[in-house]
């Protein structure tokens, strides 16, 4: 095994399409300098798990998912020369649960070894790349900025002395460009608001006065493979930046459309989807008196991540609680509502078998 370095990094990433004509001068070539990737494989003989994997040149980050288990962890690190990477995993409590040492031996293979933060024991893995049924994904950046001279700043004032906006988006392309336009255009609508397009956000900010506009956001994708893309959507706005909101949205690769529950499931799929949501959301997180259930009803909303092994329904900050408590996330496996499951819907092409 080759030397690695080690360390664990702090990420933002900006991405691109699986394939681009834009490559490292530096590395061996073999890899473009900007990349989104969907990748499949194995940890050791038994543990099958999917990947969401982004380079901005040095940078990596991303998220994985153990087939067979809940969430996904997240994922953040480095791409080093002879194209060596570092990724640190992190679960959703913010601790180091893994890292991957590994290099990509071709474009769309990656090999090396899984690390046991605590026994330090290496375990090999490999990941190929899913070249089917995805989006190629380019990732861009809006950013305006409108700032007073030194001598005006207020220094206890804690807050940036500028107006901005400071947003970063992806585009889609696949062979259909009237499903690409639907999707981006909703993806815009969904971080900038309907309607708001790139120069009115710019035009927003230089007629601003100091401190009026304080916008940022970003878009991650989370699955793209099986003519899915799932998104999340992070958008914060005002005095409080760490305190933004984050919705989940997921789209169908074939039709441009939004992927609704009634898509996925058949039958009376609501009911039982609340009854299983409400026993894993109490014993997770405790009484429903703590929470603002409408009438103290338990109820999952429409906020969901369609993954390889069940869907992943979100509450996002503020949406059932108060901001201090964060989100709140309740995992339903596909088997624990298997005779629910719209066997010509997405779940069938998406789930684990």
């Amino acid at each position: 095994m080759k030397n690695y370095l080690l360390g664990i990094l702090v990420i933002f990433v900006s991405a691109c399409g699986n394939s681009t004509t834009s490559l490292d001068q530096n590395q061996t070539g073999i890899l473009p300098i900007v990349f989104s990737k969907q990748l499949t494989g194995k940890i050791g003989d038994n543990l099958s798990i999917t990947m969401s994997l982004e380079r901005n040149d040095s940078i990596l980050n991303g998220k994985y998912y153990y087939h067979g288990q809940e969430g996904f962890l997240m994922l953040s690190g480095r791409y080093f020369g002879k194209n060596e990477i570092e990724l640190n995993e992190t679960n959703s409590k913010g601790n180091v649960t893994g890292l991957f040492l590994g290099s990509f031996v071709s474009e769309s293979r990656i090999e090396g070894v899984w690390v046991n933060p605590k026994s330090k024991k290496e375990t090999a893995f490999f990941l190929d790349e899913v070249k089917t049924g995805v989006a190629k994904i380019s990732k861009h950046k809006v950013f305006e900025e409108k700032c007073p001279k030194k001598e005006d700043v207020d220094p206890e004032d804690y807050r940036s002395p500028c107006s901005y906006v400071d947003y970063s988006y992806i585009e889609i392309e696949t062979d259909n460009k009237n499903i690409d336009q639907r999707i981006n255009q909703q993806i815009k609508d969904f971080l900038f608001g309907e309607g708001v397009t790139k120069d009115s956000l710019v035009r927003l900010v230089k007629s601003s006065e100091f401190q009026d506009v304080q916008d940022e956001g970003n878009v991650e994708v989370i699955y793209n493979a099986n003519n899915l893309l799932s998104i999340t959507v992070w958008h914060s706005s005002g005095l409080y930046p760490a305190q933004g909101d984050s919705y989940t949205y997921n789209f169908s690769l074939e039709s441009g459309e939004q992927v609704k529950l009634s898509d996925l499931f058949i039958g009376d799929f609501r009911k039982k989807l609340n009854d299983i949501g409400r026993v894993k959301f109490i014993k997770e997180y405790g009484s429903l008196d703590e929470y603002d259930f409408e009438g103290g009803i338990f109820k999952l909303n429409d906020q969901f991540a369609i993954l390889p092994s069940g869907i992943e329904f979100i509450f996002s900050r503020y949406e059932i609680g108060a901001g201090a408590m964060g989100e709140q996330k309740v995992f339903i496996s596909y088997k624990e509502v298997e005779d629910y499951i719209n066997p010509n819907g997405l779940i069938p092409k998406v789930m684990v078998k």
